[in-house]
């Protein structure tokens, strides 16, 4: 039968009649010796049941093993505490006596020896005044079975038991008792145990405290000081940290609930080691006090004791292969640090702090590991940096303990841009051309693999990388692909380390225009006309379109029959032009010209020299005659008023002027 499968009981057997053919019918007995067994929780338990039955078997809810059988006795191993049940278990020897079945009940019952025993009290006590004594029992099960014992010296000053209480369990228990200091208590050692009841075969099992000597004082009238210097002390957890107090007391003590060890007085001191963690795993801070008296009052100066605990690892995980433009996590992880407060982890790229981040303001309490993340976008720059973390705790004025963790060197990679094709993209029929893929700012440059397709054919990459990174990828067309005219696709695909980018261009062949120009005349006069014929002989005339210039000027586009050019202007050449031009790319032109002198140019040259000469000559005569005209008629004026001025003078003018 398997473990914990439930199973039919004897009886059930019986009614069946499965399982009691031939039982007898005389009556029989079966023994389980104790009727309580105490077993630690969590073990397996060895039950025996003597009989003298035919048939016998053990039923219970527990779990079982280990079912043995043999010449009057059957033994079972039981789980005590399976599925967490702390409560005690039934488990019966079930023998068919007399066609009856007989149940032989064990009470199985788990218990929790306590792991410890703790005593708080203050072990400088004022003659007179009461004080808290304070016993912890530390996990302990059944609690119906304690007892809890506190002694000063031997001497049993109180104790308490829990028949009546009803928690199941393993119960961690503080039980408190107040005394008044006497005289007497001086230099007694108090202490507490806990007595556990675990029936006839264990007994009893005592764990017993610590000791707390005690000394008492009577009040004293003067008044003085006492003096512990810092007032945060940082202490290494699971260790002893010595403190001292200065003061000018006659009595002055430390208080603490803090183990205490090796107290220390002399002549205006008293010196102490406490434990930080060393009977528990307590992280907190805790107050102790140099405890002094003055002027009859008991005056505390409490020196705050802090434990903490140097990061035993700190961590940096990140991926060193880094994308240009690509987000990644960093994570730091300071394994082991307490106080979390007094933290400070930074991530730094080479000496650079890229990220920081303090904890001031977290309430959690205990040796804690903690994981900063941090976003990070990488660029170029971070190529060959070598990545890292710190854990930097502050105690106090004690510099700061800085635990780093080891270097990630790191290389970025990118295809910031996608290749390009660095050619023309019209090759002349018959000629040998190479096709170039250039890619730019790729990092790093040697590792990029370049791939180039002509028409799907793989070619030849002859790979060159220049002196600012760039790669370029050189190869040759196949010459079958340039023997007649055609369209082909060309692909250039650059990769690096799982990226890839990729151009495409259309390369073109194209047939050069062979141009046949025809003239009617061989010379002509000014104002004639031209027939001029344009014919392409080449294979395939209708890829280009045709252009008959005069002189720079066109004329006739596409013409279907000759095209008549009359001459004009004063030039003694008629330049007769016809340009083919490819009617998908404009940039491949053919030019074929012929010359024509033009007759009769310098008669009409002649001519308009005299017309200009006659015309200048002609306005000089009108100009002149003008001029001689203007002149003698100003010299008629200017002789009159001589002759008038002249006439007034004589003596005969001014008589006849008077007398008038």
């Amino acid at each position: 039968m398997a473990l914990g499968m439930p199973r039919l009981s004897l009886v059930t057997f019986c009614m069946f009649g499965i399982y009691c053919a031939g039982a007898s019918e005389e009556p029989c007995y079966g023994n389980v010796g104790d009727r309580e067994v105490y077993a630690p929780y969590g073990s397996w338990a060895l039950l025996n049941c003597t009989h003298n039955c035919t048939k016998v078997d053990w039923e219970t809810r527990l779990i079982q093993k280990n079912r043995t059988k043999g010449p009057g006795w059957v033994s079972v191993e039981v789980k005590v505490g399976g599925y967490d049940i702390w409560r005690a278990s039934d488990i019966s020897c079930t023998v068919l006596s007399g066609r009856e079945a007989v149940d032989n009940y064990i009470t199985v019952i788990p218990y929790e020896i306590p792991r410890l025993v703790t005593l708080d009290m203050e072990d400088m006590l004022e003659e007179g005044k009461s004080y808290n004594v304070t016993c912890t029992v530390h996990g302990v099960a059944p609690i119906q079975n304690l007892r809890v014992t506190m002694l000063r010296g031997k001497e049993e000053i109180y104790n308490k038991t829990f028949k009546d209480d009803s928690r199941v369990g393993n119960i961690t228990e503080p039980v408190t008792y107040q005394i008044t200091a006497e005289r007497s208590d001086n230099m007694e050692d108090f202490s507490c145990q806990a007595t556990l009841a675990l029936g006839t075969a264990i007994g009893n099992v005592t764990v017993p405290s610590a000791n707390v000597p005690v000394r008492t004082f009577g009040a004293s009238e003067e008044p003085c000081y006492g003096n512990i210097g810092d007032r945060e002390v940082y202490a290494p957890f699971g260790d002893w940290t010595p403190l001292n107090c200065t003061h000018n007391c006659t009595l002055a003590a430390w208080e603490s609930r803090l183990t205490k060890r090796n107290i220390t007085k002399g002549p205006g001191w008293v010196s102490v080691e406490v434990g930080v963690g060393v009977t528990e795993n307590e992280w907190g801070t805790s107050n102790i006090s140099c405890t002094v008296l003055s002027g009859g009052e008991a005056v505390d100066n409490y020196v705050t004791v802090i434990p903490y605990k140097i990061p035993r690892l700190v961590t940096l995980d990140m991926e060193d292969m880094l994308e240009e433009g690509k987000s990644y996590i960093i994570t730091c992880t300071v394994h082991g640090v307490a106080p979390i407060q007094n933290l400070r982890v930074t991530i730094l790229r080479g000496k650079e702090e890229i990220y920081n981040k303090t904890f001031k303001d977290d309430s959690r309490v205990g040796n804690i590991t903690e994981a900063v993340t941090y976003q990070i976008t990488a660029e170029r720059s971070d190529n060959m940096e070598d990545f890292s973390c710190q854990a930097t705790l502050a105690l106090g004025t004690v510099p700061g303990n800085k635990v780093r963790s080891s270097n990630i060197p790191v290389r970025t990679f990118g295809l910031p841009q996608a290749p390009y094709f660095n050619n023309t993209h019209w090759i002349k029929i018959g000629t040998k051309d190479t096709l170039s893929c250039v890619m730019p700012n790729a990092s790093p440059p040697d590792n990029v693999t370049l791939t180039m397709l002509f028409d799907n054919t793989r070619l030849s990459v002859n790979k060159t990388k220049m002196a600012d990174g760039t790669v370029e990828g050189r190869a040759t067309i196949p010459p079958e692909y340039l023997l007649s005219i055609n369209t082909y696709q060309a692909r250039c695909k650059a990769e690096l380390l799982g990226l890839s980018s990729e151009d495409s261009v259309d390369i073109h062949i194209y047939e050069p225009a062979n141009i046949n120009l025809t003239l009617s005349n061989t010379e002509v006069l000014l104002v004639e006309t031209i027939r001029a014929s344009c014919v392409l002989t080449n294979e395939h005339p209708d890829q280009y379109s045709v252009v008959i210039g005069l002189n720079g000027e066109d004329v006739c586009e596409d013409p279907k029959w000759d095209c008549n050019v009359t001459v004009k202007g004063t030039s003694p050449v008629a330049n007769v032009t016809c340009k083919a031009f490819h009617k998908r790319n404009q940039g491949i032109t053919y030019v074929t010209q012929q010359s024509v002198p033009v007759i009769g140019n310098n008669v009409w040259a002649f001519l308009c020299i005299v017309a200009f000469v006659f015309t200048g000559l002609l306005a000089m005569i009108l100009v002149g005659t003008a001029a001689l005209y203007l002149c003698r008629r100003k010299r008629k004026r200017d002789s009159y008023i001589v002759t008038q001025r002249r006439a007034l003078r004589t003596p005969q003018c001014r008589t006849d002027s008077i007398t008038s």
